[in-house]
């Protein structure tokens, strides 16, 4: 691997994720399209008196599109960065959060304005 790319390499483990956003990597890759639509195909069968939950939710990015009451929603996380990000938002509007930080010990959280 040439030295240029290792330096570019390094900057992105730098960089960080939280949640689903990879917007810093718009332009540098791409993928096939997909017959369907996940959040369509949600939304087609979600109705606001049905629990929803959202298994690794990352940051909830997708999660926040559904607009599905807060009492009805569940999402449960295990990566520690999208679990801080969540604290500081979902969980903040009363959706339950389970944390998956060990097989041990899951943490619950829920924060009600």
């Amino acid at each position: 691997m040439n030295k240029e790319k290792l330096n570019l390499w390094h900057q992105e483990e730098q960089y960080g994720i939280t949640g689903w956003d990879f917007s810093h990597l718009d332009g540098r890759w791409q993928n096939e399209l997909l017959p369907w639509n996940y959040r369509k195909l949600v939304l087609s069968y979600l109705k606001s008196d049905m629990q929803l939950l959202d298994m690794g939710t990352g940051g909830g990015e997708l999660l926040k599109t559904f607009h599905h009451p807060s009492n009805r929603t569940q999402v449960t996380e295990a990566w520690q960065p999208n679990i801080n990000l969540l604290k500081h938002t979902i969980a903040k509007h009363g959706i339950f959060m389970l944390c998956l930080q060990s097989m041990k010990m899951p943490c619950l959280l829920k924060m009600v304005l």
